[in-house]
This record gives structure tokens, C-alpha cells and sequence, in this order.
């Protein structure tokens, strides 16, 4: 694999600590939510570069492994490790230990051919490079664990993430491609990965505890992810049909099935309910001198 882009941490970012139930349960939400606003971006974007006669499918814009990184790990020899053997694997706090990964919140990546292309036109256009922006920090984002959760449970969700990008957007997969059947497949298919985990690594009973964590993380915000990205949604395909000033415009339930915005087109379908993007029809409309208005997005 070619080197991954690096990004030094902001100095200024906050770096969160705490028990390792609660640390880990914090961090498995967070990168749930973090795959699907990734998979949004993703498929908008390429819906986008469509403008500029640019033909990538999200599938071939995503790469399985991470491709661009914010941190770095942290190894010293003077500090333990983390106690993978603790019989109150609870009282153990997340940060602190000598040896520590910068653990991937997404994992995925971009390909070359979708990041050249999004870099060649973002030049003059600024709500691309808008768009770009956000699909690079949702998969470069990071999170400083113990180096055994990294190469344990976390590694288990990488998986569950390259198995469940494939399945959202298969050939037979259609939009929108965010619904709750696919978020609640996401917790299904992660919990029996981790629990199969749980079994394999039953004497580090520190590794086989995580699992419990990285669920409640999950079942945490599961019920609130379609809402969630929903809304990011309708700001910016607001953003995006502002811009390209055609009738020719973008639909948020497109892409996520959200239930609040369909009982808004249940009231008022011609408002909401837009005619469907065609790429083809649709030219750039606003030139490099001048600025975009995002509106709250």
C-alpha cells in the first residue's frame, strides 16, 4: 500500500481520557457514525464530480484501508503497557499507557483517481473542495487508544466497515443507500463479530470485556444515525442546489431515508420533493473568483 497523507494533531484539539468502558463505548459511537457520514460525503461527492464529466462510482472512490491520517502513535518504553490480563478491566483508564495507536475512527480511505480528480476541480471550485474537505477529515480522524484495543476490537469494526461499504453500495444496492435496515445491520453484523472476538480472546479478559463496550457504544446513537446524517444532508444538498442554479437539482432522500424528511414531502411535496439530479445536464455555475454562499452548511 502506498504511504498514508499525514496530518500533524492540532495542538489545540482536546485529547479525551477516562475509564475504558466509558472511553471505549464513546469511541465505538463515534465511529459508526463516522462510516455512514463517510459513505454520505463519499456518494455526493462523486454525484458531484458528475458536473465536470467525471465518472466514479462511491465504491471505486472508497479504498478498504485508511489512506490519510491526523496523529501519530505513542511508544515509551519507561510506561506499561496495557494490562490485557486485569480482572477489572473497568477501573483501567484509556489513555496513559506506553504504548499507543492513533486508532482510525473510519479506517476506509480514497482512491487516487477519485482524490485527483476532486483536487483538479475543488482549484475553482469551492463547494467542491467543501465536499472533498469532509470526506478526507471522515476518514483521517483518529483517536489515541492502547496499541492492544487498536489490534483487538477496534480492528474488529475496521472490518465491519469494509464489509458493510461493500454492501451499501454493491451493484444491486439502491438509493437511498442510508436507511435503518442498513444501520441496524451494521449493529448486527458488529456485535456478532465482537462477540466471536470476546470468545477467541477469552483469557485477556481486558480484549474480551471491550466487546461489551464497543456494542453499548453502537446502541447508543444506532436509533439516532439516519436522523443524524439526515439533517447534514439537507444542509448540504441545500448548498449544492444553491450553487449549480439548474432545475436539474439534488435530492437529500437520495441518499438517506430519513423519516423527518419524508413526512416533510408528505406535506409539501413541491417543495421538498425536487426533480432528479442529471449529471449530464448540469454546468458549473459559479466561477473561481467568486465566493459561495453554504448557507449554515
Amino acid at each position: 500500500m502506498p504511504p498514508r497523507t499525514m496530518q500533524e494533531r492540532n495542538e489545540y484539539a482536546a485529547l479525551f481520557s477516562g475509564s475504558l468502558d466509558a472511553a471505549l463505548s464513546r469511541h465505538a459511537a463515534d465511529r459508526i457514525l463516522h462510516f455512514f457520514f463517510f459513505c454520505f460525503y463519499v456518494e455526493i461527492t462523486c454525484d458531484y464530480l458528475a458536473i465536470y464529466n467525471v465518472c466514479i462510482l462511491p465504491k471505486d472512490a472508497i479504498s478498504p484501508h485508511a489512506t490519510h491520517q491526523v496523529d501519530k502513535g505513542v511508544r515509551n518504553k519507561a510506561m506499561e503497557k496495557l494490562d490485557v490480563y486485569s480482572s477489572a478491566p473497568a477501573n483501567l483508564t484509556v489513555t496513559g499507557h506506553g504504548s499507543m495507536d492513533a486508532a482510525h475512527t473510519n479506517n476506509l480511505g480514497l482512491t487516487d483517481p477519485f482524490v485527483r480528480a476532486c483536487e483538479k476541480y475543488a482549484i475553482s471550485d469551492q463547494l467542491l473542495g467543501r465536499l472533498y474537505t469532509c470526506c478526507e477529515n471522515f476518514c483521517s480522524n483518529t483517536t489515541l487508544l492502547p496499541q492492544s484495543i487498536n489490534l483487538g476490537p477496534d480492528k474488529v469494526v475496521d472490518q465491519v466497515h469494509r464489509d458493510m461499504y461493500n454492501e451499501i453500495f454493491s451493484m444491486s444496492s439502491k438509493k437511498p443507500r442510508i436507511t435503518e435496515g442498513k444501520v441496524c445491520h451494521y449493529l448486527n453484523h458488529a456485535s456478532n463479530l465482537l462477540q466471536e472476538m470476546a470468545i477467541k480472546k477469552v483469557e485477556k479478559n481486558v480484549l474480551a470485556e471491550t466487546a461489551g463496550y464497543y456494542i453499548a457504544g453502537i446502541n447508543s446513537v444506532v436509533h439516532k444515525i439516519v436522523e443524524i446524517v439526515g439533517d447534514e444532508a439537507d444542509l448540504v444538498v441545500s448548498a449544492i442546489n444553491t450553487h449549480i442554479k439548474s432545475n436539474r437539482l439534488v435530492d437529500a432522500l437520495d441518499y438517506v431515508a430519513s423519516p423527518k424528511m419524508q413526512q416533510r414531502v408528505h406535506e409539501s411535496p413541491t417543495r421538498f420533493r425536487q426533480p432528479g439530479y442529471n449529471s449530464a445536464s448540469v454546468a458549473p455555475a459559479v466561477s473561481p473568483d467568486t465566493d459561495v454562499d453554504m448557507g449554515p452548511w
